[in-house]
């Protein structure tokens, strides 16, 4: 009787509570060598886009003088403790035709389909008609990702840089969770009025090469999890069920006694 219990035992646990291998947990398993290798990666100067909004803060000797081409900063107005809300009401969006308005007599200025320094050398050329001793320091402000799945710290993130690559990505969400599958990671893009899906695989260097592998504005990255996580999610009503059964077997051996 006691074996019997012993190897029900056994196999419940063997089937369920399996180990997961080290293989399955390693990023890049192709890259397994000390020698340095070089990966030529694709990363995309960001389009400006209608609805984005824009930090753009012209600089000058005399604060004075560039005061009028900057919008009055609300944020200390309204008491504002958040500096992330703050360069949102401060910010230049991008209107359905692709504008925006720069005060100081200098009007409206397309930048929809320009680059961030492109739109920094527009605004700048037409700051100096007026100020000749100006910059112009131009950001990207609504540069958010949602991380979701089997992450340690799923939810959506502000990248305070122009670039953002897939693994600094998931680092934002604290890594991915030891039953995550890193060779299932969903990638879901806008593009234009659709939304693009991709899979890809971390496990495979060739998703460096990827011109997914730098993410964009307004991006969610999905990642799964391996079937070992739901093989541990049924662990108590299987549980259940060996208790059930352990008592049916020594039923069975009393009677047969």
């Amino acid at each position: 009787m006691n074996r019997v219990n012993f190897l029900l035992l056994i196999g419940l646990v063997c089937s369920l509570n399996a180990c997961i291998s080290n293989k399955k947990l390693r990023y890049f398993q192709d890259l397994d060598t000390f020698t340095p290798q070089t990966i030529v990666t694709q990363p995309d100067e960001y389009i400006i886009k209608e609805r984005d909004i824009l930090s753009i803060r012209v600089i000058s000797t005399s604060e004075e003088a560039a005061n009028p081409f900057n919008i009055q900063q609300a944020g200390a107005q309204v008491g504002l403790g958040n500096a992330e809300a703050a360069q949102y009401i401060n910010g230049y969006t991008v209107d359905k035709e692709g504008n925006i308005y720069i005060p100081g007599g200098i009007g409206t200025i397309r930048v929809q389909g320009l680059t961030l320094d492109e739109t920094k050398d527009r605004i700048a050329e037409e700051v100096s008609k007026f100020l000749k001793d100006a910059s112009v320091l131009v950001r990207l402000v609504n540069f958010r990702v949602a991380i979701l799945g089997e992450v340690l710290r799923p939810g959506s993130y502000t990248v305070f840089n122009e670039r953002l690559t897939l693994l600094q990505g998931l680092s934002l969400a604290g890594d991915m969770a030891e039953l995550a599958n890193r060779k299932s990671i969903r990638l879901l893009r806008e593009d234009g009025d659709e939304v693009k899906v991709v899979k890809l695989d971390l496990t495979d260097r060739r998703v460096i090469m990827s011109e997914y592998f730098y993410l964009k504005p307004n991006d969610v990255v999905i990642v799964d999890p391996l079937k070992a996580r739901s093989r541990r999610s049924n662990l108590p009503l299987l549980g259940t069920l060996f208790s059930a059964l352990s008592t049916t077997v020594l039923l069975i051996n009393f009677i047969n006694d």
